[in-house]
């Protein structure tokens, strides 16, 4: 059999498929969005970078809730705060989930991460948890921890003011997390747990 003739065939049974599936079930209507391309939908039309800037733009255009699919997965897009008030706090038992994500589950083990939780108990506790964590009143507790790492991070900034991503990622977010998970209070750059940055 010739790969003319395979592809042939595989293109019919696809089509055979997707009308099918398409056929038997009620039109879906969706939110507005950027045209998508067959099969592919909008993989082209999602930036690797600077995301909000596209959103921004679709807001723009096509209003608060916008809608695009990359290969079957559809994603929405909530362009203010009170859609989702709306959506995701008043109608959160329909709009809570996640999808299932094989490789971050299934292959990484990410399903117990907060982020990736599926709807139900378990996502319910954590939030509850983040909630007691972060609410304004605990975050006036870590004045003083913010305090320790802030003057570290300063002295970079001022003797190297050009690598102030490198400052900011490992002398303050790196340190400050050893700080919080491990007890570890980073005091020089040659803290062999430390990731810091190297001023003169």
């Amino acid at each position: 059999m010739s790969l003319s003739t395979v592809a042939l065939v595989s293109g019919l049974v696809f089509a055979a498929v997707l009308f099918r599936s398409k056929g038997v079930t009620t039109p879906r209507i969706y939110p507005p969005g950027p045209r998508a391309l067959p099969l592919a939908g909008n993989v082209l039309d999602i930036p690797m970078m600077h995301m909000w800037l596209a959103a921004t733009k679709w807001a723009k255009e096509f209003g608060n809730i916008v809608y695009l699919h990359v290969f079957g997965l559809g994603i929405i897009f909530l362009n203010d705060s009170e859609t989702a008030f709306d959506l995701m706090e008043k109608r959160g038992a329909i709009y809570s989930d996640r999808p299932h994500l094989v490789m971050l589950s299934e292959l990484c083990g990410a399903e117990n991460i907060l982020a990736f939780t599926h709807y139900g108990d378990q996502l319910r506790r954590g939030r509850k948890l983040m909630h007691e964590a972060l609410n304004p009143v605990a975050i006036k507790t870590y004045q003083p921890l913010l305090e320790i790492e802030s003057l570290p991070f300063l002295r970079c900034l001022l003797s190297k003011p050009s690598a102030y991503m490198d400052h900011i990622r490992s002398r303050y977010a790196g340190t400050l997390t050893l700080n919080v998970i491990c007890g570890h209070q980073v005091t020089s750059d040659d803290d062999v747990l430390s990731c810091s940055c190297h001023y003169k």
